[in-house]
């Protein structure tokens, strides 16, 4: 599903006054990308049925083991 070519976004500040964003390009991406996670949506989410299959085969094929450091 595409995006919309323009997001906007409201909230308040650490006052409590309202504020709202508005942002179109790389912006407008960066707002609906957060907005996503705030909503408990991850990339992963937002491709076809084909495209998620290969992408946790993909992470499924990497090795989860965070090796120590040296002495």
């Amino acid at each position: 599903m595409a995006r919309p070519d323009v997001a906007t976004c409201r909230g308040y500040d650490q006052y409590g006054e309202p504020v709202t964003l508005t942002g179109g390009g790389t912006f407008g991406r960066c707002l609906q990308h957060e907005t996503d996670h705030i909503n408990g949506t991850v990339f992963g989410d937002r491709l076809s049925a084909r495209s998620r299959k290969q992408l946790y085969r993909r992470f499924d094929a990497v090795p989860r083991s965070i090796p120590q450091p040296g002495p």
